[in-house]
C-alpha cells in the first residue's frame, strides 16, 4: 500500500526527471523550495537530511510545513514547481497522474481530504498541474514520515495476529471442554 507521504511524492518527481538533466537531490530541493530558500537563506539543505527525507526515514523539517501552511506561500510553491521543476520533467501530466493515484488510493486520507486535494485534477494545463502538486506537497509536509506509517501498519498486523492467536486458544479450550463432556 503506497501512502501519500512527502517521500513518495518526491520519489515520483525525481523518477520522472528527464534523462537529459542531471539534478542532484540538493539541486532538486532548492528548485522545488526556491521561495522558502529565499526567505530562509541560513537554512542548510544538507544532503544527508534530504536523503533521509526522500527515503522517508525522517520527517521533513517542520519549518517547511509551517512555511507552506500559509496560503500565499503555497501559491509560491506552485510557481516554484511550474518554473523550476516542470522544465526538468519528461511528462508533467504523468507525474500528476501518479501523485493523484497516491492520494486516491491512500486509505489513511479521509474522503473529504481526497476531494479537497484533487480539486485541480484532472489538470487542464501546466498551472493547474502545479497547483495540484503544491496542494499535495503541502499536505504531505504535514504528515508523518513513511517509516512511521510502516510502524503503525506493522503494529496493526501484530495486534491482529495477537487477537487471532487469542481466538484460536479460546476456541481450542472451548473445544477441549466439549470433547471432555
Amino acid at each position: 500500500m503506497n501512502i501519500c507521504t512527502f517521500s513518495n511524492i518526491i520519489k515520483t518527481i525525481n523518477a520522472n526527471i528527464s534523462n537529459a538533466y542531471k539534478l542532484s537531490q540538493v539541486e532538486l530541493f532548492v528548485k522545488l523550495f526556491h521561495h522558502f530558500a529565499n526567505n530562509y537563506p541560513d537554512f542548510d539543505f544538507d544532503n544527508g537530511n534530504i536523503c533521509r527525507w526522500i527515503n522517508g526515514t525522517r520527517t521533513v523539517s517542520c519549518q517547511f510545513s509551517a512555511f507552506y501552511s500559509n496560503k500565499v506561500n503555497k501559491q509560491h510553491l506552485s510557481v516554484d514547481i511550474e518554473e523550476n521543476v516542470f522544465p526538468f520533467l519528461a511528462d508533467v501530466y504523468a507525474v500528476a497522474a501518479e501523485i493523484y493515484s497516491l492520494v486516491i488510493n491512500d486509505m489513511t486520507i479521509s474522503c473529504h481530504k481526497k476531494i479537497q486535494l484533487a480539486k485541480n485534477y484532472p489538470c487542464d494545463d501546466i498551472c493547474t498541474a502545479a497547483d495540484f502538486l503544491a496542494d499535495c506537497i503541502a499536505f504531505s509536509l504535514e504528515r508523518k514520515s513513511a517509516n512511521t506509517f510502516k510502524e503503525i501498519k506493522q503494529n496493526d498486523i501484530s495486534a491482529a495476529y495477537s487477537q487471532l492467536i487469542f481466538a484460536i486458544d479460546n476456541f481450542k479450550n472451548y473445544a477441549d471442554k466439549i470433547m471432555s463432556l
